[in-house]
């Protein structure tokens, strides 16, 4: 009896991707060219990479000690600059980069295209005295030099964490680069029952964000489990932080 075979060959597979992240670039355009259409202020789109390796089987954040040869991270991560360096995505946003070695191959100089890293220096529970977090002060030292990086982002971490990385980021040599930050609803991931834990505040996230625009953030949005309330919070934040931010 002969049984189809549902897996896309290594060759389909690429071809898919590629056309998806082409596609995402296209829809952006599509989104920018309706937003110009109602205002004068110029759009830049940001084509979103994330990392080698996203998240585990059972849902829980990447850990980043890939089983590869650092060459093999940097082919990976060559194969879809190029691809990207050939639509018009005006930067990169590398997005929950979970270790130290994965921005050297992305933030290379393989092409022209400015990009913003963003990581996930801490999850909910550990605090921003931790270890993690002094790899964070590490990998800011690092990218903060690098003149392909052209934003420091933290993203999918706690609301609760972001205000002292957010001062950490502004540190040193990175307060030259605009840092960007994203975090996600403040809810914890359980992977034994696969479910959601906490509430998401988006009263408590638009009060938070006042403070991380004070802090020096210079753009706010949502990372996993944020909705629409989350960005109308922020947005407000936003409105009620321009006057003290030109006074």
């Amino acid at each position: 009896m002969a049984i189809a075979n549902s897996r896309l060959t290594p060759p389909e597979a690429a071809r898919r991707a590629e056309r998806a992240l082409r596609q995402s670039v296209e829809i952006a355009e599509q989104a920018r060219a309706l937003y110009a259409s109602r205002i004068l202020a110029g759009v830049w789109i940001a084509a979103s990479l994330g990392p080698y390796g996203a998240a585990l089987h059972n849902g829980a954040e990447y850990h980043g000690r890939y089983a590869i040869a650092f060459d093999d991270l940097v082919a990976f991560h060559a194969g879809r600059l190029a691809i990207l360096a050939d639509t018009n995505a005006g930067l990169l946003a590398f997005e929950t980069i979970p270790s130290l070695d994965e921005p050297r191959p992305s933030s290379a100089r393989s092409n022209h295209i400015p990009r913003s890293l963003h990581g996930s220096p801490s999850p909910a529970t550990t605090p921003p005295t931790s270890p993690m977090a002094s790899l964070f002060a590490i990998a800011l030292r690092a990218l903060a030099v690098s003149p392909q990086v052209a934003a420091i982002g933290i993203n999918c971490t706690a609301p609760s964490l972001i205000t002292p990385l957010i001062i950490e980021s502004r540190f040193g040599h990175s307060d030259r680069k605009p840092t960007i930050v994203y975090p996600n609803s403040g809810e914890t991931w359980d992977p034994a029952t696969r479910n959601w834990r906490g509430h998401a505040d988006s009263t408590q996230f638009g009060l938070l964000a006042r403070e991380w625009f004070r802090a020096g953030a210079q753009a706010i949005g949502g990372c996993c489990r944020t909705g629409p309330a989350h960005i109308a919070a922020v947005a407000r934040a936003a409105r009620a932080s321009i006057p003290a931010a030109s006074s």
